[in-house]
């Protein structure tokens, strides 16, 4: 086994991680026990046991409907496989539009969606919104894979730890992994497994289960320049919980962090974990669930009430076709089973109530935006601009959540895969322009445009506004900078930088055209002097046309004077 010094930091380490989550896990387990039963693992509970799976309480299943059709309304609206939803370029508009420096952008796209399609990352996405959606917080390792190039791994709620650094970024990753004999000798090897994992292994105990912990973390220990795995900037580390207190199972590293950590809605830089759509409507939930089973029970009373009986009758039978005999010479044998009161449920008020807030659930979850976005694969693509007119307002509220998306999960997503492929020498040498240029991610998909083209709509009204005023004072066109305000309405409806000219050339062009339009004035003038000249020599003055006469010229004059 590898020796690691710090093996007493590591273990104070992952009990503060442990700790530090221990503080939400209430109320993840409220979400999950309401929410969806399938989804987090907890201590004490075991992923291999169904019984852990209770759905007694969730009598009505639309807040699992409205997860299901948002999970997939989002994996549609911003990472669909079906259709590009990000664009490489570089910071400088210019030389992105350089062709060399544009065909090797474009073929970097086109091999990273390709190394997508080929890995499972599109199966793992729509498990880590639900999670978003859900609980608030997803975490999926990318590790590098000879066959895919990538490999995710889903992770759910209570299986994993995290903290942030002091920018609110992810930078840790912790979790706790039940791993049988048979698993750590596999993953590890029987050499590096401690002496109990090696005796059970000897005496065919492949059953026998073990708490392994992993952490990942910045390694403060590496030494700059070095290239071994000790030395890269996170460190990964594995280790058997309560044995052998100066070893590890395996110690490795990482160039990057290469767990993808986002999180739905934060509160503060320093929050760790995030806030769901799914907290908001909890209450909700909870209300529904309890208004079905009194609904239920209601129905139920009415149908098969209480009954009173005689305390001289037998016993009734209150099965349907039952035969309840009686003796006619006996008085009250025939009294029979009297309802023990009168149950009238209001039936329209209850279903009405139970549609309101069902449709409060919809709300938070935002169903109505997303099932717009996945009717649309069924018909007609949708537009950005239609999602813009009919969920504006949810457009706007959503911001904030897809800003996050994007700066915790998809750029971080294609980073790292960019990364193995460089190391892996899958990408093609950079042209020389832009060799010591970062790389700039631009997301084109729906929601990506839609959220955007929200600051078109402003720039619409405002021109449509300035148009109108126009009509009566015309000087007011002088307030709008035309270029810089088509510059910005194109960019926020997903122009792409190649389509639209620099500013170089609009001025190129325009002084193109203003030459030509002054060379056709010109010419339009010297047309109108030879035909004024025309028209002054067909008038006649004396024996002299008016243009001998005006200039001065004319031959009898030269004639006399000679």
């Amino acid at each position: 086994m590898p020796e690691f010094e710090q093996r007493k930091k590591i273990d104070a380490r992952m009990k503060q991680l442990v700790q530090d989550a221990d503080y939400w896990l209430p109320l993840w387990k409220d979400l999950s026990r309401w929410g969806n039963p399938l989804r987090g693992h907890f201590v004490g509970s075991d992923p291999k046991d169904a019984r852990r799976i209770d759905h007694k309480r969730i009598l009505n299943n639309q807040f699992l409907r409205a997860l299901r059709t948002s999970a997939a309304g989002l994996h549609s609206g911003l990472t669909s496989p079906s259709r590009p939803w990000f664009r490489l370029t570089v910071n400088d508009p210019e030389l992105s539009r350089f062709s060399p420096v544009r065909l090797w952008l474009d073929d970097v796209e086109q091999r990273i969606y390709t190394v997508f399609n080929r890995s499972n990352i599109y199966k793992v996405l729509p498990m880590m919104y639900n999670e978003l959606l859900l609980f608030g917080t997803a975490a999926a390792p990318i590790d590098e894979n000879f066959d895919s190039v990538i490999n995710a791994k889903a992770l759910t709620c209570g299986q994993y730890y995290l903290d942030v650094d002091e920018d609110g970024v992810v930078n840790t990753f912790g979790r706790r992994l039940d791993m049988t004999t048979a698993q750590l000798v596999s993953a590890f090897g029987y050499d590096d497994c401690p002496q109990d994992v090696q005796r059970a292994w000897k005496e065919d105990k492949l059953s026998r289960s073990f708490v392994v912990n992993h952490l990942i973390e910045p390694n403060d220990d590496r030494i700059e320049g070095q290239k071994d795995f000790r030395n890269k900037a996170f460190r990964s580390v594995y280790w058997i919980e309560g044995r052998d207190k100066n070893k590890v199972l395996r110690l490795g590293g990482y160039d990057e962090f290469p767990i993808i950590a986002p999180r739905w809605e934060i509160t503060k830089t320093s929050d760790v974990y995030g806030t769901s759509p799914s907290m908001l409507a909890m209450g909700d939930q909870k209300t529904l669930q309890e208004m079905e089973r009194r609904g239920l029970m209601g129905l139920a009373k009415m149908v098969d009430p209480p009954v009173n009986i005689s305390a001289s009758a037998p016993s009734v039978n209150t099965m349907p076709g039952g035969i309840n005999p009686f003796d006619p010479m006996v008085q009250g044998s025939d009294a029979g089973a009297r309802a023990t009161y009168q149950v009238n449920l209001p039936l329209d008020q209850l279903s009405q109530y139970i549609q309101r807030t069902e449709t409060r659930i919809n709300e938070a979850l935002f169903v109505d935006l997303f099932r717009m976005i996945l009717d649309s694969n069924n018909v007609q693509p949708i537009t950005a601009r239609e999602v813009v007119e009919r969920h504006e307002e949810k457009m706007m509220n959503l911001g904030p959540v897809l800003e996050s998306m994007n700066q915790e999960l998809h750029a971080p997503l294609i980073n790292r895969t960019f990364n193995i492929m460089m190391r892996g020498g899958l990408i093609p040498e950079p042209p020389p322009d832009i060799a010591q240029q970062a790389l700039k991610v631009d997301f084109i998909s729906i929601l990506a445009q839609a959220q955007q083209m929200v600051a078109s709509t402003t720039i619409q009204q405002s021109l449509g506004f300035i148009g109108n005023v126009a009509a009566l004072f015309p000087e007011v066109v002088d307030v709008v900078d035309i270029d810089k305000t088509a510059r910005e309405y194109m960019q926020a409806n997903g122009m792409p930088e190649a389509c639209m000219r620099s500013e170089e050339d609009v001025a190129g062009i325009r002084q193109q055209r203003q030459q030509a339009q002054q060379q056709q004035q010109m010419a339009q003038d010297m047309g109108n002097m030879v035909q004024g000249a025309k028209v002054l020599s067909d008038a006649k003055l004396d024996g002299n046309n008016a243009l001998t006469a005006l200039t001065g010229l004319g031959g009898s004059d030269l004639g006399a004077g000679i």
